[in-house]
């Protein structure tokens, strides 16, 4: 597991509305720049504070450093029935 990478350009505030979110436009375009990934896209993940800081912000932004892991075995697809098949009914 990876260690947690906080985007530090963005708070949050989530409220019966949604959530609102203020950005730091230069230490954004930073971050966005040095977290791209390969395609060019920047994945992140909005999480709920345990309790809100001194400022009153009750969520954060993370980087989803979260990739599939192409060495797995893929699950085999459930077993299709057609008319032909025994049915109980």
């Amino acid at each position: 597991m990876s260690d947690t990478i906080y985007i530090n350009a963005v708070r949050c505030k989530k409220s019966q509305y949604g959530t609102k979110i203020s950005i730091n436009v230069d230490k954004f375009i930073e971050e966005l720049n040095a977290h791209k990934n390969e395609r060019g896209y920047v994945n992140i993940e909005v999480k709920e504070r345990k309790a809100p800081d001194q400022y009153g912000y009750n969520a954060y932004a993370v980087l989803d450093t979260w990739k599939p892991n192409k060495d797995a075995v893929q699950p085999a697809a459930p077993k299709s029935f057609s008319k032909t098949d025994d049915l109980p009914f």
